[in-house]
């Protein structure tokens, strides 16, 4: 639910304001993945290449991190076919399955990157983040494993050797997991570490649609005489 306040200052002064959320800066930062934030305004991150419509439904901003895309063009597009692929050489993330291409031709194992997926609001922001990484096997005394424990402590959930969940207290819908090699079709020869808030993504819609109905309010023709 959106703070009164908040709602009374959005009528008073038409325009997108985005929210605060004091109550997840700690899970935020748990959940931290490749250095990255769920929350951070996408505007503000570094060497990513994002699709050519902020605002957009999956909005998303992608770097890739394997060896293979060095030197190479990025993209970032919604694939249907084929021909949507960017011609020429280069490494191409699609936003609406998560597939990956790489000179045109699709990758049956994912190259490693990691995409960051922003609210559809004048100010995107993180509420998903995907890293992708080479097929491990996910228990605890894997390497993986390991390195994953000691950064996120034990998860609250498991099924080895596929699945590892943390999830944040109190807040539902608001989760780091893991899957390794779980994912199903031809691309799920990988790792994929996730971190999701769905509340983000819904006070975010929230704040926009108060703010887009103070705007219409403010925005109508000049009163007939009366």
């Amino acid at each position: 639910m959106l703070d009164a306040l908040l709602i009374l200052s959005l009528a008073a002064a038409p325009g997108f304001v985005t929210g605060t959320y004091p109550e997840r800066a700690a899970v935020w930062k748990r959940f931290m993945v490749k250095e990255i934030e769920l929350g951070t305004e996408l505007s503000k991150l570094k060497g990513f290449t994002c699709d050519a419509k902020p605002g957009s439904y999956r909005h998303t901003c992608v770097k890739f991190l394997d060896d293979k895309c060095k030197g190479r063009p990025t993209h970032v597009k919604s694939i249907s076919f084929a021909a949507d692929v960017p011609p020429g050489q280069g490494c191409t993330y699609d936003i609406s399955t998560g597939g990956m291409y790489l000179d045109r031709k699709p990758t049956t194992a994912p190259l490693s990157a990691i995409a960051v997926v922003g609210t559809d609001t004048e100010v995107p922001r993180a509420y998903e983040l995907r890293f992708t990484f080479a097929k491990d096997v996910l228990t605890p005394e894997s390497n993986i494993g390991k390195a994953l424990i000691a950064k996120y402590g034990a998860p609250d959930s498991s099924t080895e050797p596929i699945r590892m969940r943390w999830n944040a207290p109190g807040i539902s819908d608001l989760y780091l997991s893991v899957e390794c090699g779980g994912i199903e079709g031809p691309r799920g020869d990988f790792c994929l570490v996730q971190a999701y808030d769905g509340p983000l993504l819904d006070s975010e819609r929230s704040i926009k649609q108060a703010a887009d109905a103070a705007r219409l309010e403010k925005s109508g023709p000049p009163a007939p005489k009366l």
